[in-house]
């Protein structure tokens, strides 16, 4: 569903505004953000007020990039045993 955004949001992890930059250098103009989504999510910014839906015609000039998730080995892997380390010294102090 296309929608115009009224305020700025988060929409899957990616912050989104109401007016963006398009054209070239120098001859850039600002133009409403009209973005492409899922009707769920449009209808609860709609309902919200942070949006409104786009006219049909309206062509979408922001794209959503969704986050990958993380991988919680490789999260473990570069921090290494310094997770279990946290919290370890608190005790050491009443000795």
């Amino acid at each position: 569903m296309k929608i115009k955004i009224l305020l700025p949001v988060m929409v899957m992890g990616t912050p989104v505004y109401p007016k963006i930059k398009v054209g070239e250098k120098g001859k850039e103009k600002e133009v409403d953000t009209i973005i492409d989504i899922d009707k769920k999510l449009a209808k609860e910014l709609c309902l919200s007020k942070q949006a409104v839906q786009a006219a049909k015609n309206s062509a979408v000039n922001f794209d959503i990039v969704p986050l990958e998730k993380e991988d919680p080995d490789a999260l473990d892997e570069f921090f290494g045993d310094d997770a279990d380390d946290v919290g370890d010294d608190a005790d050491d102090d009443d000795e």
